[in-house]
């Protein structure tokens, strides 16, 4: 049974990074892995709260992740990654 969905976010350096993992629900995944597989949606930006103003994008790491939390944790690292990008452009 699939889990809820649900956010998680995280303060970096002034910044937010949401997360939201979500169980990859794709033939060949369930067929050429021990487990269910996760992926992730990732946005940053100064909002407490995810909103429509953010940057969204799917996960782009080409990593396996078997658990929620691993994805989470994931996505969370690059989501601190990137708002390092960010802050240091402006």
């Amino acid at each position: 049974m699939a889990e809820p969905l649900r956010w998680i976010t995280e303060s970096y350096r002034g910044m937010y990074a949401h997360v939201m993992a979500f169980e990859v629900a794709d033939i060949a995944t369930v067929r050429d892995t021990p487990g269910p597989k996760w992926g992730y949606l990732l946005g940053v930006g100064r909002s407490k709260t995810p909103t429509t103003d953010m940057q969204y994008g799917l996960d782009v790491d080409e990593q396996d992740y078997f658990t929620r939390a691993a994805a989470e944790q994931g996505a969370l690292h690059f989501g601190k990654r990137l708002i390092d990008v960010i802050l240091e452009c402006q």
